[in-house]
């Protein structure tokens, strides 16, 4: 006996009817295979806009810049609960243990301090206006608090001066977003004696190009305790004993500390292997750059440098900048000197007002045309 009722075919009214053709593209029809399949679903994930593969959003630094595995300790109590504005007492743990890790990174690279802060551009931007307001400060200038700032800035520029204690001045901008260069002129002057931080350079020019560039470097350091090298005075022509050997040094800070050796002839100078030794001499405690150089006349010298934390480098314009100190001091040279490194030429002035300024060449890299794109 047949117990199954006889099956219907599904009926629908005439205007649900579909007389067009469907599933008509390709994939429909060329995968058939699971392994297939998954293949081109990895395609199509592939070209989705993840924060991972593709632009991203002002404002997620954090995500952009950190994996996922360094993320995981932010879930823990133990490094989430602090508030960032308890009293000392109670952030004792992690204050240690940023410390240590800014140690570590000191170690390793050779720099003076390392500063850790979220993994924001904004926070960086903020330790380094915090830096210049505490330089400033350090040097009794505590009427330099004035931070000049494009009108095209994105808004936490300005925020964070102000979050570092300075005050802002507005410099107009073109509308393509460039500095209105008459306007900073104006702005440079007028708060001259207030100004916290700008540098710019001069262009020289020759036949209507720049054919030069010249750079005030600042004051050089000269005291042992600036620099900072072990001692007290000024560290001229110094006895250092390096592997057996008795070496007379000469160490100046422009912008970071530089030991200068002079040698008879460059060529022959162990430059990587004094360099590492003298670089971590216990008389260094930031350790230092070394220079070594020769004088050709009294008023060229050719050097060559050994970089901390990095070996021999092809340029370095603060250790041209200490070598012409060095070499006055030394009365090797006099205060203007051509100091030749494997690069090229720098002409470095110590001048009157006791600023070192570095001249150096500037030559055409390429030139172009940028299409109109209002037209485009």
């Amino acid at each position: 006996v047949n117990t199954y009722a006889e099956i219907v075919d599904p009926a629908w009214s005439e205007d649900l009817h579909r007389t067009t053709e469907f599933l008509t593209h390709p994939i429909f029809h060329s995968i058939g295979s699971e392994t297939q399949l998954m293949r081109y679903m990895r395609t199509l994930a592939d070209r989705d806009l993840a924060l991972d593969r593709t632009m991203i959003p002002l404002g997620s630094c954090t995500m952009k810049l950190n994996a996922a595995v360094e993320m995981e300790a932010i879930t823990w109590p133990e490094f989430a609960s602090i508030h960032p504005y308890v009293p000392a007492e109670q952030s004792a743990g992690w204050r240690e243990l940023i410390g240590d890790l800014e140690d570590l990174l000191v170690e390793v690279t050779g720099y003076d301090r390392v500063s850790l802060q979220p993994n924001a551009g904004s926070q960086g931007e903020l330790a380094g206006l915090l830096a210049i307001r505490r330089y400033h400060l350090a040097n009794g200038d505590e009427a330099r608090r004035v931070c000049i700032i494009p009108q095209s800035a994105h808004g936490t520029n300005a925020a964070s001066a102000v979050l570092a204690g300075l005050d802002v001045v507005v410099v107009k901008t073109a509308e393509d977003g460039s500095i209105d260069l008459d306007d900073l002129d104006a702005k440079l002057e007028k708060h001259a004696e207030t100004l916290a931080g700008i540098m710019r350079p001069e262009l020289l020019l020759e036949d209507g190009r720049v054919s030069q560039v010249r750079v005030d470097m600042g004051e050089p350091a000269l005291s042992c305790a600036d620099i900072p090298v072990l001692g007290e005075g000024r560290c001229i022509e110094r006895a250092l004993d390096v592997g057996g050997r008795t070496l007379a040094v000469t160490s100046v800070r422009v912008g970071v500390p530089h030991t200068i050796l002079f040698v008879d002839d460059l060529a022959a100078a162990d430059v990587a292997g004094l360099g590492a030794q003298i670089e971590r001499h216990s008389a260094f405690p930031q350790r230092t750059n070394v220079d070594f150089v020769q004088c050709i006349d009294g008023c060229t010298v050719e050097m060559r440098t050994w970089e901390r934390g990095c070996g021999c480098t092809l340029a370095c314009g603060t250790g041209a900048c200490s070598v012409a100190v060095a070499c006055a001091l030394t009365e090797r040279t006099g205060r203007s000197v051509d100091v030749r490194i494997e690069l090229g030429t720098l002409h470095i002035d110590w001048a009157a007002d006791n600023h070192v300024y570095m001249t150096g060449p500037a030559a055409l890299v390429c030139e172009g045309e940028t299409p109109d794109l209002e037209e485009a």
